[in-house]
């Protein structure tokens, strides 16, 4: 007997391009989406749904909302720390130069 197994066995399992967690979520509030939308006349319900499923796909395993959350907070949250030296002096402050 063969069996199959993930390269990552501690990835989250997946079903096509989603989470089994994003797909269930995805799954319900679309149901309820497209039961309201029939009720109202509306094509606006599902639009909500459908933005989450664009962005919980999962490319190279990561998300989109992940990276996008990456983004932000490299670019508004994160510390930044910068250093630099004067022109001749790139080695540690510990150090001395010997002549």
């Amino acid at each position: 007997m063969k069996f199959y197994y993930p390269d990552n066995l501690e990835a989250p399992p997946t079903l096509l391009l989603w989470t089994i967690r994003d797909i269930s979520i995805i799954a319900t509030f679309l149901s309820i989406s497209l039961i309201v939308a029939v009720y109202w006349l509306s094509i606006f319900p599902p639009i909500p749904v459908i933005f989450y499923a664009i962005l919980t796909l999962r490319l190279e395993d990561i998300s989109v909302l992940e990276f996008l959350q990456k983004v932000g907070r490299h670019f508004i949250t994160d510390q930044k720390v910068f250093m630099w030296s004067q022109e001749g002096q790139h080695e540690s402050a510990g150090q001395t130069e010997k002549k």
